[in-house]
């Protein structure tokens, strides 16, 4: 219970440097937590918010993403909405985008699975 506490203490710290907008700090935070529970989706999804506002960042963004609608519970309907959303969004940015002819590829088919559930 004690690493779940840990794990949970940091995805919610990271939640306040996020509304903080500081985002070094929130990044860290969420590394920490899923250092120790590589599952956390909530970390992952706390990564996406926090690159998505970073300038440069599109990749991580993109990655982070991904590992959020890997691990998100489709149990939780805050999570199934939200993963609905990231793949919707994501599914139209990468087909229109300069992004890597591979990465989009990727994300698409992930997303096409995913979404089949999820929407």
């Amino acid at each position: 219970e004690e690493h779940q506490d840990n794990y949970t203490a940091f995805t919610n710290l990271a939640l306040c440097y996020f509304k903080l907008k500081q985002h070094e700090e929130c990044i860290e935070a969420c590394r920490n937590s899923i250092e120790q529970n590589p599952d956390n989706a909530k970390a992952y999804y706390r990564l996406y918010m926090t690159y998505k506002e970073l300038p440069g960042q599109e990749y991580n963004t993109y990655i982070n993403a991904q590992l959020f609608l890997k691990h998100f519970h489709d149990d939780n309907p805050t999570s199934r909405s939200e993963a609905a959303k990231i793949a919707k969004e994501y599914k139209e940015k990468f087909s229109k985008s300069v992004a890597s002819k591979k990465m989009e590829e990727d994300l698409i088919e992930d997303l096409d699975a995913l979404g089949k559930d999820c929407i």
